[in-house]
């Protein structure tokens, strides 16, 4: 589980805008979720462990790793993409363009925003598709 600090100062994130739902439920088509949900509930898990990873990484990261950063966020930003995480993309390319790039002492609240991106959009698949929970068999 990504844990989640409960600062106030992180705007609440539109659940509309979290998943995109045609292209995961098209993810589920081409994995047989519906009918063989374990490989798709394996992939949400490992998602999740690896996630965690990478932004323990990135967070660790000094002043002016700018392309380090980058190096580290790019697996994250494709594998949300991969799964339809389309908040979690939006905001890892804030941190991950060069153009967009904010100042150091914001990258910390990023970081944050980016966690509570990936725990909102797993609740919500995991809300909308119960079957897909950590503890289906």
């Amino acid at each position: 589980m990504i844990p989640i600090d409960s600062d106030s100062t992180i705007p609440e994130i539109n659940s509309a805008d979290l998943v995109d739902w045609k292209a995961f439920d098209s993810l589920l088509d081409i994995t047989e979720a519906w009918d063989e949900p374990q490989m798709m509930i394996d992939l949400l898990k490992q998602y999740e462990f690896d996630a965690q990873k990478t932004l323990t990484e990135a967070g660790e990261l000094g002043p002016g790793s700018h392309t380090d950063m980058q190096r580290v966020l790019h697996k994250l930003k494709g594998a949300s993409g991969s799964i339809a995480f389309q908040e979690v993309v939006a905001r890892v390319r804030i941190l991950h363009d060069p153009i967009t790039s904010p100042a150091e002492v914001e990258k910390p609240r990023l970081l944050l925003e980016i966690r509570k991106a990936i725990a909102q959009s797993l609740a919500a698949v995991r809300s909308r598709y119960p079957w897909l929970n950590v503890g289906r068999v």
